[in-house]
């Protein structure tokens, strides 16, 4: 339920996109809750059990982004992210940071063609994630997922949390509610 929610906060705020800063708020917003998730559920996650883990820093990318955009300041961080005290959350975490490269792909587009955002050039690393990777590196994460005997009654209970608590952060930061 709040991935559908949040998805149609992220998409109509999209369609109020009329300047650079606009997605510079947007960008922000991401990385107010990917930063400190994204350290959290890494901490939990090593090599043994994703190899790529540190290709999938979403953060990076969104730096990336705002430096491509001048914007140099340091954005807000949500302080109620979800709680990963073990690898079956963390992944649970990644379940929605991961999946929502696959929607990612789906605004780089509509981004692009935002006659607003014209100007723009090298920034768009975050929405368009791994690029023609996205598939593969989802099928991946999801094989991680399956292959190792753990709780996934948690997996499935930290994912709706984080998606509960980004729904939240959109409502906080974009809509000021």
């Amino acid at each position: 339920m709040f991935h559908q929610e949040a998805e149609k906060l992220l998409i109509e705020k999209l369609h109020t996109i009329t300047s650079p800063e606009h997605y510079i708020s947007l960008l922000q917003t991401f990385y107010g809750f990917y930063k400190p998730t994204e350290e959290v559920a890494h901490c939990f996650v090593s090599k043994d059990v994703l190899p790529d883990i540190d290709e999938r820093k979403k953060c990076n990318w969104i730096e990336s982004d705002l430096k491509a955009l001048g914007y140099k300041e340091v954005s807000p961080l949500c302080s109620r992210i979800p709680k990963v005290n073990s690898l079956p959350q963390a992944l649970g975490c990644m379940y929605v940071l991961e999946g929502s490269t696959l929607g990612g792909r789906v605004i780089c587009k509509m981004l692009k063609q935002n006659h607003h955002l014209s100007t723009v050039t090298n920034a768009f690393h975050f929405f368009n994630g791994y690029g023609e990777e996205t598939g593969s590196k989802w099928v991946a994460f999801q094989q991680c997922i399956n292959h190792f005997d753990m709780d996934h009654e948690l997996i499935v209970a930290s994912a709706n949390e984080t998606f509960s608590l980004f729904h939240n952060w959109i409502k906080q930061s974009l809509y000021n509610e």
